[in-house]
């Protein structure tokens, strides 16, 4: 990737090692999204988890795992979360499914917004509890 001060865009070359070709294109902007926080720091210096006979892994170093009929933890809140929760819970069956973080996330909408009871009445589905 290179700078052009002349032209005031980037150069950018890569390969695809699939089909051996080489591609360059210039653009104004460049997303790396090379992921600086992808990096785990390492869950095996945690004391409370050294009993654990469970899987444990950080999203970064992402494993296929059997999450049907198991409790599981997710532990952050940032973008892996907003990713793997709603697969989990969609795509798999967990027993349960608990959720740990310090502060409100900023990656996605809350969607606590205050309605009316109107609109509550049309929009969400009648919930009977026996």
């Amino acid at each position: 990737m290179r700078w052009s001060e002349e032209d005031c865009l980037w150069t950018v070359s890569f390969v695809d090692l699939l089909h051996g070709r080489n591609y360059v294109r210039r653009a104004t902007y460049v997303v790396t999204a090379l992921g600086v926080l992808n990096v785990p720091k390492g869950l095996d210096d945690l004391p409370e988890l050294r009993d654990f006979n469970g899987t444990i892994f950080h999203t970064a170093e992402w494993r296929d795992v059997d999450f049907d009929d198991k409790k599981v933890m997710v532990i952050g809140n940032g973008c892996s979360a907003n990713q793997v929760i709603p697969w989990i819970m969609n795509e798999r069956k967990p027993r349960s499914l608990v959720h740990i973080v310090r502060s409100e996330q900023w990656i996605a909408p809350k969607g606590d917004y205050q309605h009316s009871r109107a609109f509550r009445w049309f929009v969400y589905p009648v919930q009977l509890v026996f």
